[in-house]
């Protein structure tokens, strides 16, 4: 990643995504660098490019975790269900 990769990042100058519970399994060809819960607490799961992906397995296939109103979950994600609540997703 260069450095206007990264100023876009803090910027959100790639753009993000609102992803709520109705809005079922979502996925971008340009993945997501950041999660945040917005409005309230927000469940979801989240499929790492890198990593363990976010769950309660650390697979994809696991259950949701509880993400707090607020909270920020960075890391490279490919693809998010919301179970509940809402969140912003900042595109990479």
């Amino acid at each position: 990643m260069n450095i206007n990769s990264l100023r876009a990042m803090q910027q959100g100058g790639a753009g993000f995504d609102v992803i709520a519970a109705a809005d079922g399994e979502q996925s971008n060809t340009k993945n997501w660098s950041a999660i945040k819960a917005i409005g309230d607490d927000a469940d979801l799961k989240a499929e790492s490019t890198v990593a363990e992906s976010l769950s309660t397995t650390g697979a994809y296939s696991g259950s949701a975790l509880t993400l707090g109103q607020g909270d920020v979950v960075y890391g490279s994600f490919s693809k998010i269900t919301v179970s509940s609540g809402t969140v912003l997703a900042y595109r990479i």
